[in-house]
């Protein structure tokens, strides 16, 4: 109707808003301020799977770098305060968007 697809977003049941596109549609940025997000990455997010006893390690944004992570979020805003291990694998395909000109708080896709 507006002549312009909508922009996509990433969410689920514990969290209903975890990103969305940016306005060129290439790729997704995190929204931090609905919830605290950590990431595991994706080799620690294999060995604890293979391993349940093994406690993985986790990131914080300012320390990604591109490659994949397993999504940790806990949640600011209603229901329990509590952490989640979602299993969601993200990709952070870049820190900046060179198009826009515009620094985000982490890209990905």
């Amino acid at each position: 109707m507006w002549g312009r697809y909508p922009l996509d977003f990433h969410g689920c049941t514990e969290a209903p808003l975890i990103a969305t596109q940016t306005w060129d549609y290439q790729g997704m940025t995190f929204i931090p301020q609905l919830n605290f997000f950590e990431f595991i990455p994706e080799k620690e997010s294999i060995k604890s799977r293979d391993n349940p006893a093994y406690q993985p390690a986790t990131l914080l944004m300012d320390e990604l770098k591109p490659g994949n992570y397993e999504l940790v979020i806990t949640s600011f805003h209603g229901g329990p305060f509590v952490r989640y291990r979602l299993g969601h694998l993200v990709k952070i395909t870049a820190l900046r968007n060179e198009k826009l000109n515009i620094d985000i708080h982490r890209w990905y896709s």
